[in-house]
Formats: structure tokens, sequence, C-alpha cells
């Protein structure tokens, strides 16, 4: 938009200089205007598109920089998921070792419990014998 005010502004310019007068420098002057204009619009069309280029650029290493972020956390994730998995599994094989462990010494007590029943009956019924003679 301010492009285009300035090149208005500049025809303008160049029409009132070329109207002052029908003199060589009255056109001269009007011819070095419009020269003076059209090297303004080509050079603010040069910065824009190193304005454009340099914005394309930008994108692309932002862009670029987000998928290696990415691609990493990604792989830090996977990482963290074997080193839980792997944790995971070692949990459960000593809850199973636990586990067999706590059947083993249940059958010890429950058969220890077992000989001090027929121990203590035993002995009940041997003082019993002793009793009834």
């Amino acid at each position: 938009m301010r492009g285009h005010t300035i090149q208005a502004l500049a025809v303008v310019l160049s029409g009132l200089l070329a109207g002052c007068g029908d003199s060589a420098a009255s056109k001269r002057a009007a011819e070095e205007t419009k020269e003076a204009v059209d090297a303004a619009a080509r050079a603010a069309k040069a910065a824009g598109e190193k304005v454009r280029v340099g914005a394309e650029k930008a994108v692309d290493v932002v862009e670029s920089g987000a998928k290696v972020a990415g691609e990493k956390i990604e792989e830090g994730a996977e990482d963290a998921a074997r080193h839980i998995q792997h944790g995971a599994d070692k949990v459960e094989q000593g809850a199973r070792e636990a586990l067999e462990k706590g059947k083993e010494e249940f059958r010890e007590i429950k058969g220890a419990a077992k000989a001090g029943a027929r121990a203590a009956n035993a002995e009940l019924e041997k003082n019993d014998k002793h009793e009834t003679k």
C-alpha cells in the first residue's frame, strides 16, 4: 500500500515538473524523477524479495528444528518406555518369586502345625490312657 502511495506521489511530482515548463531542464528533471521512482520501486521489490526468501529460510529452519526435536522426544519416550517395561518385568518376576517363597513357607508352617497337632493329640491320648488306668 505504501509503495503505491509513493509511486502515485512520484507520478504527480513528475507531472508537475513536466508541466512547469517546456524547457530541457524541466523535462530532464521529470525524467530524473521518473528514473528515481523506478529505481526506488526496483529497490523496494528487491528488498521485499529478500525478506520473503529470508522468511522462507527461517520457516525451513524452524520446521527442521521442530522435526529434530520431535524425533529426539520420540526416541527419549521410547527409551523411557523400554526402561519402564524392564523395571515392570523385574517387579513382576520379584512378585512371582515372593509368592512362590510365601507358598513354600506356608506349606512348611502348615506341615509343622499338623505335626504339632499330631504330637499334641498323641500326648493327649497318652494322658487319657494313663488317667483311665
